[in-house]
């Protein structure tokens, strides 16, 4: 394959899941072009002393973690965590950390059925979808939040508004709807062949006006998914 007819993915989310994502990429395809350009910074709050209080956390992201991590705050309490990534990051920050294995549909059921008796608290980021904290009190689930970062719109880089300018086969995953909201004006003028991979309904939803017939939703919410998804369409 020569350079003009390599894919490209472009990775839009915050820098270090990129570069850790770029790497699952190369080691399985090397002949992939990867250009990490993130379109969000993390950018982390101080938490309110009664945060540290609950003896129940509810996580959406491994960023919800690491704030909580940062803040010094008590281990060993219960964490519902939205899947597999995000309960490790628990469990490394010592929580005892129970994964939903998928979204956030299924991160409410998971704690619907535990019925968990004490006060929940979703420590999560300025931007969030479903409404969690919310549903889970209509269920009669005592539930706060928190926001504990805040995910800082930036520019797309140079390098990746040129890939996006010129012909040749460009793959854009997409790993939240916020991320997918930012990279529209940008996909709907691009020139390049442009698909992408939405890691859940929600984000392909988000992604409508760019959507292509070859671009796809990954079968599961999670990275290895979101790999055979990319995998499936270079």
């Amino acid at each position: 394959m020569n350079i003009q007819s390599q894919p490209t993915v472009l990775l839009t989310r915050p820098a270090a899941k990129s570069l850790d994502f770029a790497a699952r990429i190369r080691a399985g395809r090397a002949d992939v072009t990867v250009i990490i350009a993130p379109l969000i910074q993390i950018e982390y709050c101080d938490l309110p002393a009664d945060a540290l209080g609950y003896d129940a956390l509810v996580f959406t992201s491994t960023n919800g973690v690491l704030a909580y991590q940062n803040a010094n705050a008590p281990a060993h309490k219960i964490a519902f965590c939205v899947g597999d990534q995000t309960a490790t990051a628990a469990r490394d920050a010592g929580l005892q950390a129970i994964s939903a294995h998928g979204d956030v549909d299924q991160l409410f059921d998971l704690i619907c059925k535990d019925a968990p008796s004490q006060p929940l608290l979703h420590i999560r980021g300025e931007h969030s979808t479903g409404d969690l904290a919310q549903r889970l009190n209509q269920r009669g689930f005592q539930t706060y939040d928190v926001i504990a970062y805040r995910q800082i719109e930036i520019l797309l880089s140079q390098d990746a508004n040129a890939v996006l300018q010129r012909p040749g086969q460009v793959i854009a995953p997409l790993f939240s709807p916020r991320t997918a909201d930012i990279f529209a004006p940008y996909a709907k003028d691009a020139k390049a062949s442009l698909d992408c991979v939405a890691i859940s309904e929600n984000v392909k939803q988000a992604a409508t006006d760019f959507w292509t017939k070859s671009s796809r939703v990954a079968s599961r919410p999670d990275a290895q998914s979101m790999l055979d998804a990319i995998f499936e369409i270079i």
